[in-house]
């Protein structure tokens, strides 16, 4: 239990509180101990009103274990070593207070105001964040493990070397999520197959959800972007480059890119030339998806993905969250994992900033990483509020992109994209982010022995590479192979 001296001398305001601990140090004991009614918190009559008053607080050093101190207004006060372990710290007013070296873990803020807290070296694990306002908070080496963070609002919230995507982001249940549903064809040996799957599909997926394809020719490990992949089994995935690639298309080849006033239509245009980058392509045709399951390494048996995708996922191409990302992946690789909170372990044979490793070395990395983000965001959009949400970049989005190209037009192209994940595969996905709202998923086969007889068929439907990738170069090789045809 607390010590009721304590709790009376903080009876006595915070003036008092704070000089005597200054002439007389000591460190309160005030585990277990109902504050709130001991200063004459009352009943709220406004979810936005704090009743009582305790700003500016040295409550360093304190024991407050299961302590209650509800609706209080806390601005401005100092928690270092402070253990608030289970304490009930709902509705109260933090905003510009300082824990360092803290304990909040299963802690309740409930509703509370967090705005501009700094939270350095603490422990959050399984802390209730609901419905809190943490505008301006930052978390510098912080453990955040199960902290319950959705419905929090996370706007400009700077999260440094705390591994963010530990704690609860995301709504629990998330209704918005599509549970996979069971098939009976598994592999797919003909253009009927491919139908009937897609029939039974739409019977069980609500009208809400909207079915998205992807043929590999080949079955990959892993779904990942192109530069995710490990280009050789002894080098690292290019997505070291990421950024310096794209920059060096810019600077080699301007022409190309004239008239594309996005940076998303940038990417596109790069990777329709083979640039290696984050954009997964995906179709809303199943043919498609199954040429490019069939069309090549005839010898290897193919995969066809289906995704079955929730509104809520599916971003048109000028969205603040596509515009966010795509900007985002321009940045530097060091740049890039700081933002997303990601610590030295866990960027092993991948890029950090150097110089990062105190407080206010990474508060001024993560400045100028951030600055450079919202500049690059308001070259394109010059209303762009500096406030992003930092769940955003921990999602994964299926963009709709503008048909100002022609293959996109011709495939019914759309891309896969995350910040963060560098995994499409709805298990790995919730392996990291269980209550991310995330689509249905199915991989089929597509058996190598029937790839041949599947690109003929196809080629009756007009789905070939004349088609798809529509050029002078395709439509000329097209016709080399129907004479050439006539010979074999």
């Amino acid at each position: 239990m607390g010590n009721q001296q304590h709790l009376d001398w903080l009876k006595e305001g915070v003036s008092s509180w704070n000089n005597r601990r200054q002439q007389t140090p000591f460190s309160p004991e005030l585990e277990d101990a109902d504050i709130s009614a001991a200063i004459g918190v009352h009943a709220r009559t406004d979810l936005r009103q704090v009743t009582g008053d305790l700003r500016g607080i040295n409550l360093s050093n304190a024991n407050l274990k299961n302590a209650i101190l509800r609706d209080t207004d806390l601005t401005g006060s100092h928690f270092y070593s402070t253990d608030l372990t289970r304490a009930d710290l709902i509705g109260s007013q933090f905003d510009d207070s300082t824990f360092v070296d803290a304990r909040l873990i299963r802690a309740d803020l409930n509703s509370a105001s967090l705005q501009r807290t700094r939270f350095w070296l603490s422990y959050l694990d399984n802390a209730i964040l609901v419905g809190a306002n943490a505008t301006s908070a930052e978390f510098w080496e912080c453990s955040l493990k199960r902290a319950h963070l959705y419905s929090t609002n996370l706007r400009d919230t700077r999260f440094i070397r705390s591994d963010p995507w530990e704690a609860n982001l995301f709504w629990n249940p998330n209704q918005d999520t599509v549970n996979t549903a069971t098939l009976n064809i598994h592999t797919i040996k003909g253009i009927n197959d491919l139908l009937t799957v897609v029939r039974d599909l739409r019977a069980v997926y609500s009208g809400d959800t909207t079915l998205y394809f992807r043929g590999e020719s080949r079955e990959f490990d892993e779904l990942k972007p192109s530069v995710m992949r490990n280009p050789q089994q002894d080098m690292p995935p290019l997505k070291l480059f990421e950024a310096e690639m794209l920059t060096d298309l810019l600077t080699r080849q301007p022409d190309a890119f004239n008239g594309l006033d996005s940076t998303l239509s940038q990417w596109v245009m790069a990777q329709h030339h083979r640039l290696q980058t984050r954009l997964l392509d995906i179709t809303r045709n199943p043919l498609v998806a199954l040429f490019f399951a069939s069309n090549d390494h005839q010898t290897a048996d193919g995969r066809l993905h289906v995704f079955a995708v929730p509104k809520s996922v599916i971003k048109p191409f000028n969205s603040d969250q596509v515009d966010l990302i795509v900007n985002f992946a321009k940045l530097p690789r060091a740049k890039q994992n700081f933002i997303l909170g990601k610590t030295e372990e866990k960027t092993t044979q991948d890029a950090y900033p150097p110089d990062a490793d105190g407080p206010h070395n990474g508060q001024q990395v993560f400045a100028e990483a951030i600055d450079h983000l919202h500049a690059m965001i308001r070259r394109e959009r010059p209303d762009h509020r500096e406030q992003i949400d930092i769940r955003d970049l921990y999602r994964v989005f299926i963009v709709e992109p503008q048909q100002i190209f022609d293959r996109i037009r011709a495939q019914s192209g759309a891309f896969l994209l995350s910040a963060f994940h560098e995994r499409f595969e709805r298990s790995e996905i919730l392996k990291i982010n269980p209550e991310t709202t995330i689509y249905g998923h199915h991989v089929l086969n597509v058996a190598a022995g029937d790839k041949g007889d599947i690109v003929k068929d196809l080629h009756s439907f007009k789905v070939n590479r004349e088609t798809l990738f529509p050029s002078v170069d395709e439509t000329a090789e097209a016709i080399t192979q129907t004479y050439l045809a006539k010979f074999l």
